[in-house]
């Protein structure tokens, strides 16, 4: 097939939105050959006919421009058209994140420059965004990105990066790649910005039921910031600033309330031990609380039922369920239910596993669901509670394999063989007095051919997977959060993975 010319490139984004779906995967794999292969004099005449398309044409081919400019040479990225392309796009689109991303990531004299000017500028709408584009500079100890501040304070003005910026700043100031902290002599104004903070949020903790998705966000961006200036408040050593610190230690906000005792234990308040040691009950927050006391050799303080192997599984799914992504806050309750060492998918040698059971409590009604911790922390949305321990185990083992040899689609994406190859194991199914199959994933498994079905057996529900050798089934179960396809698959997945590699 013919290379792209530039402006053919250009034609494909300007028409995207009305591009059938089928047609993108190619469309959008041709353009990704034509990025990597462009010259600077190529990627400037594209970004000059993309200027010319409309707001709405470029909002359109948002993915696919961040795939293009992802796989831009280096030249790129210090010309003035790269820069425009930043400032006339939308606030919230994935290219911009991109292509901060690419500025942060090539760590030169001239893309930290442009990054600093650009982020401070046109800073990314959402705080996540902010938190992606800075990260590549906290994984770095290139001691050039020093010479983003004291410019990058700039940018606290701007909610959706201030958290990453003194994360940045403390980070630098933590390694020793400064010799003083880049926003000392700040001390006071970030003493008043904590207690705004704070104050704002002791009133939504006064009304919770005020709290709708767009203010939680916001919560949740001021949160970040309120723990971003306790810590640096404590680097700085601002005694004289304990009072705001007290005052974010009154919160209800147990990983704000973790940090201000931290700091105000680094500063030699010894209340802010207490607090920290206390702290450690708290699952969500038990892990930050171990990780201070242990720096501030308080540890022996701490329970061991709090700091034990199993107090941190417990505190791992713990966290883990209230990133913004699950459920965005911790659960009401947690219990270990069983510990197993085990060979696992991905391991070399043996791993500590945890089930452990966790509850949600909605007014009248609670949630209630089994997770994993250990080897991977992960709770499935069905409720698995009716399993045993062997297939609780095995589901998560078997969501955790990868190999070239276990892949799976969905049936209806099946093609003529797959399907031929189904309808042996179907008859099968039926042999075995399963009715009503109906195929939902064929899979291939180490040279074994699968298919996991739902269909009934003596008048009841259940998820069958069929190989050559065997059929494993379950029940769905009766409440409103039943078993599925995926989840059985992964039990069958699981225990013949945990019993290759833990025979005995």
């Amino acid at each position: 097939m013919k290379e792209l010319s530039t402006a053919e490139l250009a034609e494909i984004v300007a028409a995207w939105a009305g591009t059938d779906p089928s047609a993108r995967r190619e469309r959008g794999r041709r353009g990704y050959q034509w990025a990597i292969g462009a010259t600077s004099d190529q990627w400037r005449r594209f970004n000059a006919l993309l200027l010319e398309q409309t707001p709405q044409a470029r909002v359109a081919a948002d993915l696919l421009l961040s795939v293009l400019f992802s796989a831009a040479e280096a030249t790129l990225w210090t010309d003035e058209s790269a820069r425009e392309i930043y400032l006339t796009s939308d606030a919230g689109a994935a290219l911009r994140r991109t292509m901060l991303f690419q500025w942060a990531s090539r760590a030169d004299e001239a893309c930290l420059s442009e990054f600093c000017q650009l982020i401070v500028a046109a800073p990314p709408a959402s705080s996540d965004d902010g938190a992606a584009v800075i990260a590549p500079l906290l994984q770095s100890r290139d001691s050039r990105v020093v010479q983003l501040f004291p410019a990058l304070l700039d940018g606290l003005r701007h909610v959706s990066i201030a958290a990453p910026i003194l994360d940045l700043a403390n980070f630098l100031y933590r390694e020793q790649l400064v010799a003083t902290h880049p926003a000392a002599g700040r001390e006071k104004e970030f003493a008043q910005l904590l207690t705004g903070i704070t104050q704002r949020l002791s009133r939504l903790e006064e009304r919770p039921e005020e709290v709708d998705r767009e203010l939680g966000a916001v919560v949740r961006d001021s949160s970040a910031l309120a723990v971003a200036l306790c810590h640096t408040l404590s680097l700085l050593g601002a005694k004289e600033q304990v009072g705001c610190l007290y005052q974010a230690l009154e919160l209800s906000h147990r990983r704000i309330r973790v940090e201000a005792a931290a700091a105000l234990a680094k500063l030699g308040e010894s209340s802010g031990e207490d607090v920290l040691v206390q702290m450690a009950a708290e699952p969500v927050v038990r892990l930050f609380a171990i990780a201070f006391a242990e720096e501030l050799d308080l540890l022996d303080r701490i329970p061991d039922e709090h700091r034990d192997d199993g107090a941190r599984a417990e505190a791992e799914l713990s966290l883990w369920l209230a990133q913004p992504a699950q459920f965005g806050f911790p659960p009401s309750r947690v219990e270990q239910l069983d510990h197993r060492t085990l060979y696992w998918p991905g391991y070399d040698e043996p791993v500590d596993c945890f089930l452990i059971r966790f509850g949600y409590q909605f007014d009248q009604d609670e949630f209630a669901a089994i997770g994993l911790a250990g080897p991977t922390t992960y709770a499935f949305a069905a409720d698995l509670s009716d399993l045993p321990f062997d297939d609780l185990y095995a589901a998560f083992a078997g969501r955790d394999a990868e190999h070239e040899e276990i892949y799976e689609v969905r049936y209806e994406s099946a093609d003529e063989g797959q399907r031929r190859e189904a309808m042996k194991l179907v008859a099968k199914l039926r042999s075995s007095g399963y009715e009503d199959v109906a195929p939902r994933i064929w899979g291939f498994f180490f040279g074994e051919r699968t298919l996991t079905v739902t269909a009934t057996k003596a008048g009841l529900s259940a998820v069958a997977v069929a190989d050559s050798g065997e059929i494993f089934s379950r029940q769905p179960g009766a409440g409103n959060r039943p078993l599925g396809p995926e989840e059985v698959y992964c039990v069958y997945k699981g225990r013949k993975l945990l019993r290759s590699f833990n025979e005995s």
